[in-house]
């Protein structure tokens, strides 16, 4: 099976989204920074075209999508993005949904959802079914987190984008022990660095 990896956008400060984060507000209070490299520059990304990205940074973007085959994401992240409209986060890629408990009114769209409510072992492990020999995506914070105190986070994909937040949501709170992690690729490309974690067990 595939490895489990998690690729976010962050800030220098370590926040994947501004304050007081929410439906009307996805990206949190001055978020939407971390994403301006994905309109500045001239190619566009395979999996959405209206992105816009320098080549460096379409290379990256896209050979990770290509690189996962079922998506792992937090009830938080699931109901700030609305669910993505039931298209997932990544287009034609499963989502397993880590949660306490269902939602009365499951979503319906262009890939199935699974709602795990047994723990994050027992999500990753469907999700990695799911996926066969491509990778689990993880996104949000919690899964993240979870995932790593777990021992079952293979990889980390940070998108380092030269801003300071000064608050929002951190991608790295609450792991209660040093974990250590060796550097496999940096890219510097323009208005972001994306640097490649493997993380060490």
């Amino acid at each position: 099976m595939g490895k489990v990896t998690v690729a976010l956008a962050v800030s220098v400060d370590g926040f994947i989204a501004g304050p007081n984060d929410g439906k009307k507000h996805p990206l949190g209070e001055g978020g939407e920074a971390l994403f301006e490299w994905y309109f500045n520059g001239d190619t566009p990304s395979r999996h959405y075209d209206r992105f816009r990205l320098s080549k460096k940074s379409a290379d990256f973007f896209d050979a990770g999508l290509d690189a996962s085959g079922a998506v792992v994401t937090g009830r938080r992240t699931y109901e700030i993005a609305n669910a993505w409209e039931g298209d997932g986060p990544v287009p034609g890629l499963p989502v397993f949904v880590l949660t306490h408990k269902a939602p009365a009114e499951p979503v319906k769209g262009s890939v199935p959802y699974t709602y795990v409510t047994d723990g994050i072992e027992s999500c990753i492990k469907q999700a990695k079914q799911a996926a066969g020999s491509k990778a689990v995506a993880l996104t949000g914070s919690q899964s993240v987190q979870q995932a790593l105190e777990a021992g079952l986070l293979d990889e980390v994909q940070l998108s380092i984008v030269p801003i300071l937040l000064g608050g929002g949501v951190r991608l790295l709170d609450n792991i209660s022990e040093q974990t250590k992690l060796e550097t496999v690729e940096v890219i510097d490309a323009p208005g972001v660095t994306h640097i490649t974690y493997k993380v060490l067990k």
